[in-house]
C-alpha cells in the first residue's frame, strides 16, 4: 500500500520532476525543457523546474539554464516533493506501474502527466491528474494551476481520496489471494 503524506501548499512557482536515468525519463524531461519549458517561461518567466533523482546526473547541460534547478539524489523523496505543488510526468511510453505519478499523488501534488500514465492504472476515472497530450496543453494546465492555492488544496483531498482507494483494492486482492492469515 501507499501511505499518504500531507504537504502544505508551497504557492511557489516550481514545477518538480523526480526520476531515475532510464532513457524514456530522459527522453520525456529534454522534451519537456526544449519544447514545453520555453513556451511557458514566456507566459511566466519565474517559473523554475526542479530536477530531482538520479536523472540530473545526465542532464548536466542543463544546469547552467537560470529557470531550471539539477537537485539530484534525496534518500526521502517527500524532502524533495515539499518543493513545490506542480508536478510533471511527460513519460509517454513504457509500461508497468507509473510508480512516480503514483508516489506524486501519495504526496497530494497536482501531477500534470502525458495521457499514456492512464494505462494501467487503479480507477483511471478516479485517478487525480491532468492528463495533457501536446505542449501547449501542459502549458495552459500547469500556468491555470500556479498560484491556485483553493485547486491545490481541491486536489490534495483528491489525492488523499484516491491513495485510500487504492489502498483499500490493494488490500482486497492481497486477502482474495493470501486469506486473512487466519487457520
Amino acid at each position: 500500500s501507499f501511505p499518504y503524506i500531507s504537504q502544505p501548499v508551497t504557492k511557489e512557482k516550481n514545477i518538480l520532476f523526480f526520476s531515475g536515468a532510464g532513457s524514456l525519463n530522459v527522453n520525456a524531461i529534454e522534451w519537456f525543457i526544449e519544447e514545453v519549458f520555453p513556451l511557458m517561461l514566456r507566459k511566466d518567466s519565474s517559473i523554475k523546474l526542479l530536477i530531482g533523482g538520479k536523472v540530473c546526473q545526465v542532464l548536466e547541460r542543463f544546469s547552467l539554464h537560470g529557470n531550471i534547478e539539477l537537485k539530484g539524489f534525496f534518500d526521502n523523496p517527500s524532502d524533495f516533493y515539499l518543493l513545490g505543488d506542480i508536478v510533471i510526468n511527460p513519460v509517454s511510453e513504457g509500461s508497468g506501474l507509473k510508480i512516480k505519478t503514483i508516489e506524486a499523488v501519495s504526496h497530494g501534488k497536482a501531477v500534470v502527466v502525458d495521457k499514456h500514465s492512464l494505462k494501467g492504472v487503479y480507477a483511471p476515472d478516479l485517478f487525480p491528474v491532468f492528463p495533457v497530450s501536446s505542449a501547449e496543453q501542459y502549458v495552459d494546465c500547469i500556468i491555470s494551476l500556479l498560484g491556485n492555492e483553493t485547486q491545490l488544496e481541491n486536489i490534495k483531498s483528491s489525492c488523499l481520496s484516491y491513495i485510500r482507494s487504492l489502498n483499500k483494492y490493494i488490500d482486497n486482492q492481497y486477502y482474495k489471494v493470501f486469506g486473512d492469515g487466519e487457520e
